[in-house]
């Protein structure tokens, strides 16, 4: 048996259908991605044990993934002159961001291009810091994916259950 539209029909349907989309579940928000990054001398160029620097960088992808806001500290900090620090990307070794001088930086860089997006994502970023002593690079760190554990101890633990 066949039933004609008639304009109740059209209007429960168009109802029912603007119920169901309502309803429907959006599609959940890109959250903001973290990386890290431990800079040290064994990452330096070429590694070196000679450097005390080391530093801890905190970085945060957008949900438009299309800007990265780091922090990065560095405890102790260079003794000699510092001659740049960068974010460089590992396959081409080209400098895609200059960092600020001092021991603690803190910005953002944006994301421009898909290669970098993919490169950031693969954890094929660092960080390098060029002194007047280690014109290559004193210091150098990876950027990668989740944070870093912090440091426990058993008496950071038993001072819980104190």
């Amino acid at each position: 048996m066949h039933h004609a539209a008639t304009p109740l029909r059209i209007l429960v349907t168009a109802t029912t259908l603007a119920v169901v989309v309502a309803a429907w579940p959006a599609s959940p928000a890109a959250a903001p991605i973290e990386f890290h990054a431990v800079i040290d001398a064994s990452h330096g160029q070429p590694p070196n044990n000679g450097s005390p620097v080391r530093g801890i960088g905190h970085f945060t992808l957008n949900e438009a993934q299309d800007l990265l806001s780091y922090d990065i500290l560095f405890d102790p900090w260079i003794t000699t002159t510092e001659i740049a620090s960068h974010i460089h990307h590992d396959s081409t070794g080209i400098e895609i961001h200059d960092l600020e001088p001092g021991a603690h930086k803190v910005g953002a860089m944006v994301i421009d291009s898909p290669v970098i997006l993919q490169a950031l994502l693969e954890g094929i970023l660092f960080v390098r810091v060029h002194s007047q002593a280690i014109r290559n690079g004193e210091v150098g760190g990876w950027i990668v994916l989740g944070t870093p554990a912090g440091a426990a101890t058993w008496g950071r633990l038993k001072a819980l259950y104190r």
